[in-house]
């Protein structure tokens, strides 16, 4: 038996011993949405972060990474993150946080040189922190700083998950397994770290961090200490259905046909968590879909928001009063949604 059917075999049986621990109760259609004008001035959204009655965009234009706008201010656009190798200076694909307790920082790590860097916002410009880059292991896919001396990551790596603390040379990873995978084993075929990706988010007060999947209905909420990171709850729904590659030097995971996707897009803020849910497979178009599942930060389920059109990324203010919406018909469409 090849390590690809074992490792279904294995996950079939512990995904149903882990459910979610009630169903949603409340369903909620979301209407009289809100085009933005930002939409004509942006190409395509890969992320998009709220930063107080802002939001921030990752658009790149050649010129820069990112561009900010104002929900209460349509003129209003700064753009940040300049172009290029040099100090101060950014390139694709960079991805970007929110800094806890402070919307006028943002970290940003490039997945490609393997460096974190955080910049300064001020009202019309922004400015590097005297901070030099931080270098970061290749073995990182994604990065975010959990805290003051803690970069958290995903990437490959035997366990799920691996730490950089700070002024330290080398990472450690935490003793978190692989969902759908034998407690007792590390991980030795990476193909299984690919079909696991997803995107990390910190809680706007810096005390969890939220893992999701993209290729099935995963996710891992993990609570934040002084010095250590540890899993608090975790939702598996059913494994990804892959095939990797029989060249041991090539690290690959191609999604079976049959295989339904997870959490296409998510937003956490302080006291709700958002997951954008897919549950469809590749001819379905399944990075579409108008279902956003919200729980709180102990995994309960708490509504389904339903909105009026398809779309695949969203973002949700600190406060949860307002959402945005982004899809793209030919054209990039924003819409801002004011929640309950």
């Amino acid at each position: 038996m090849n390590k690809i059917s074992l490792f279904i075999i294995i996950s079939l049986v512990i995904s149903c011993t882990n459910k979610q621990k009630e169903e949603f109760i409340q369903t909620q259609l979301l209407k009289n949405g809100k085009f933005l004008n930002s939409s004509h001035r942006i190409n395509r959204l890969l992320d998009i972060h709220f930063i107080g009655n802002k939001y921030l965009i990752n658009d790149p234009d050649g010129n820069y990474q990112f561009k900010i706008f104002d929900i209460n201010n349509p003129e209003y656009e700064l753009k940040i993150a300049k172009t290029g190798e040099g100090p101060c200076e950014f390139s694709f694909p960079t991805f970007s946080q929110i800094l806890p307790n402070d919307t006028s920082t943002i970290g940003l790590y490039n997945s490609r040189l393997f460096m974190y860097r955080e910049i300064k916002l001020l009202e019309d410009d922004y400015y590097c922190t005297s901070k030099e880059k931080q270098r970061i292991a290749n073995n990182f896919y994604r990065v975010i700083k959990a805290n003051d001396t803690i970069l958290f990551g995903t990437g490959m790596f035997q366990k799920k998950y691996a730490v950089e603390y700070e002024n330290l040379a080398e990472y450690q990873q935490l003793d978190i397994n692989y969902p759908f995978t034998d407690p007792s084993s590390e991980v030795e075929n990476f193909s299984i770290t690919m079909s696991q990706q997803g995107q990390l988010f910190l809680r706007p007060d810096g005390k969890y961090i939220l893992t999701t999947s993209q290729f099935s209905p995963t996710f891992d909420i993990l609570e934040i200490t002084k010095k250590d990171i540890k899993l608090k709850y975790r939702f598996e729904g059913w494994p990804p259905q892959f095939s990797g590659s029989d060249n041991p030097n090539v690290i690959t995971a191609s999604m079976s046909d049959s295989n339904k996707f997870g959490y296409i897009s998510s937003s956490v803020s302080n006291q709700y968590i958002y997951l954008l849910f897919s549950g469809k497979n590749l001819s379905q178009s399944p990075y579409l879909s108008d279902i956003i599942q919200v729980l709180d930060w102990n995994g309960n389920k708490i509504k389904e928001l339903i909105i009026p059109i398809k779309v695949n990324q969203i973002a949700v203010s600190p406060n949860d009063d307002f959402l945005i919406t982004y899809h793209d018909d030919g054209k990039p469409n924003l819409t801002l949604y004011e929640l309950e």
